[in-house]
């Protein structure tokens, strides 16, 4: 259907063409262009048309040309996204040509993303802008740019994605006058040639007064930019709240929310609530609900390798990041706060040679952890997707805690609360879960701890008990005997509790009466204790 609609039915003129300057397109003595209101209207048509198809027949990304090229497996008359070929001419929307496991793959049209959020985050120049975004950049679609600081000189240029620098002009041709862009203004605009066309002009003082004429011009350009974008439906607010509170025309039967990340989120006009998916309902009476999104893929053969602390941003989402932790060293992971990017994925590892952890701080929980509570070590990763409110965990490898440590030594003769020299091997997990001789939990969770310890006498006890863990639930998780006989007893004990990080595990092996009772540790061995984690995810 989209190949009949791109190529058969009508091709509007290029948006571009369309808000050309003047009646011939670089020539001004042919006089002031008039935008064609049924021009404006038939790419906006052309516009819906192509959204419409694409969220019937959408389901295949690939990230370039080469590697949809190499895929002729779909069946004919299949359609795919090309979003990320660092050719930018590479990237469109493509329909499969040919039975499956033959054919060809032909290019119908542009990604059908009207609008591109691009951001300025300074790296440039107030005079020689940069400008990245997540979204190829294309001379079919309209750009809302932020700028970072007020420019200082004339002319201004823009670099997007570290492309050639385009020469921004005001909607009538003008370069941009000092102190023409502030800080925090929100422009938007179109690429037409080597220029970076403003779709209005700027409320400049200076330019006001040195020419009148201009300024007339610039407010007729202006309306006539309003006018083309409530010929195209489309309407745009800064966030869902604006939009909510807004009287919107009935002309309009789709806006976009500007806030969301990496491109602006479309909605679509009912007249009723649609009853389901992302909707509210704004001033006017009308319902709006939000149009799929293209679906997201993890990128496993091409990981980002860290080795430092890190704080995620939203260009490092829906990507895999791998970090190498030295022994004895703990980085932490920043996670964004997922109510900002719902429905966006990531994908965290710790290198299977690793002997350090790496921690976590985010806002919201991660799974059922406190961000704080959690860490992962060598051989584990987290699959996360953004929901309101949490870091749903939807994958990744748990290798829990497998702690088996030894006490050794002379005996003691005294009651005994093992709060220290426990030694194990060190592996994984095992290696935090002693600190100075102190077994704790390397991060919270529910474990079970398994102590044997043996005891000696001349006289017996009146009673003896050990116990896993010297804490509040030691009374009714302990192996007792009361006046035990023979000269000598094993005292195993297992208990399953839960703990916090960082949470302190002391065995015990308490007694009452007897005569030379001690902990027997030169014939019977070293006590033992197994601290086990249920895997958490």
């Amino acid at each position: 259907m989209l190949g009949r609609l791109a190529l058969g039915c009508f091709m509007p003129l290029p948006f571009a063409q369309i808000l050309r300057d003047f009646i011939t397109d670089g020539i001004p003595s042919s006089g002031n262009n008039k935008p064609s209101k049924s021009e404006m209207r038939s790419w906006g048509t052309w516009v819906e048309s192509i959204l419409n198809a694409i969220g019937v027949n959408a389901g295949l990304i690939y990230q370039t040309r080469a590697l949809l090229y190499a895929d002729l497996a779909k069946a004919a008359n299949s359609m795919a996204w090309v979003t990320s070929d660092p050719i930018v001419a590479y990237n469109g929307v493509y329909q499969k040509v040919g039975g499956a496991g033959t054919g060809s793959w032909t290019r119908l049209t542009d990604l059908p993303y009207s609008f591109i959020r691009a951001e300025d985050a300074g790296a440039g120049t107030p005079n020689a802008l940069q400008a990245t975004s997540d979204i190829p950049i294309s001379n079919s679609a309209l750009i809302i740019l932020n700028i970072f600081e007020d420019n200082t000189s004339s002319p201004v240029t823009v670099a997007f994605n570290g492309d050639t620098p385009l020469t921004i002009k005001t909607n009538s041709g003008n370069d941009i006058l000092a102190g023409g862009l502030t800080a925090g203004m929100q422009a938007l605009g179109i690429v037409s040639g080597a220029t970076f066309r403003l779709v209005t002009d700027i409320d400049v003082s200076a330019a006001v007064a040195a020419a009148e004429d201009a300024a007339a011009d610039a407010e007729a350009a202006k309306t006539a930019a309003e006018l083309a974008a409530s010929s195209l439906l489309f309407r745009i607010f800064a966030s869902v709240a604006t939009a909510t509170a807004a009287t919107i025309p009935s002309s309009s039967a789709y806006i976009a929310i500007a806030e969301f990340s990496p491109q602006p989120r479309f909605y679509k006009r009912f007249v009723f609530d649609p009853g389901s998916g992302s909707r509210f309902q704004s001033a006017d009476g009308a319902w709006w609900q939000g149009l799929p999104l293209p679906p997201t893929a993890l990128d496993f053969a091409n990981a980002v390798v860290r080795s430092a602390n890190a704080t995620l941003v939203v260009g490092d989402l829906d990507q895999v990041h791998l970090w190498a932790i030295g022994a004895g060293t703990t980085y932490t992971a920043t996670l964004p706060d997922p109510d900002t990017y719902i429905g966006r994925l990531l994908h965290i590892e710790v290198s299977a040679s690793s002997r350090g952890i790496l921690a976590f701080s985010c806002p919201d929980p991660i799974g059922k952890f406190t961000a704080t509570q959690l860490v992962i070590w060598g051989g584990e990763s987290l699959t996360l997707l953004a929901r309101a409110g949490i870091w749903e965990i939807i994958g990744g490898v748990c290798k829990p805690l497998q702690l088996f440590a030894t006490n050794p030594g002379a005996n003691i003769a005294i009651n005994w609360v093992a709060n220290s020299g426990w030694v194990t091997a060190q592996q994984g997990g095992e290696e935090w879960a002693i600190n100075s001789g102190q077994i704790v939990a390397p991060r919270s969770g529910y474990y079970t701890s398994s102590f044997k310890v043996g005891a000696a006498w001349s006289v017996a006890p009146t009673f003896i008990y050990s116990a896993s863990n010297n804490n509040s639930g030691m009374a009714i998780h302990r192996n007792q005997i009361n006046t035990p006989a023979g000269a000598n007893a094993i005292l195993p004990v297992t208990r399953d509790q839960v703990l916090a990080k960082g949470g302190a595990v002391s065995p015990v092996l308490i007694w009452s009466g007897g005569t030379s009772v001690v902990v027997e540790r030169a014939t019977f061995g070293a006590p033992e204790l197994a601290l086990k984690e249920v895997p958490q995810w």
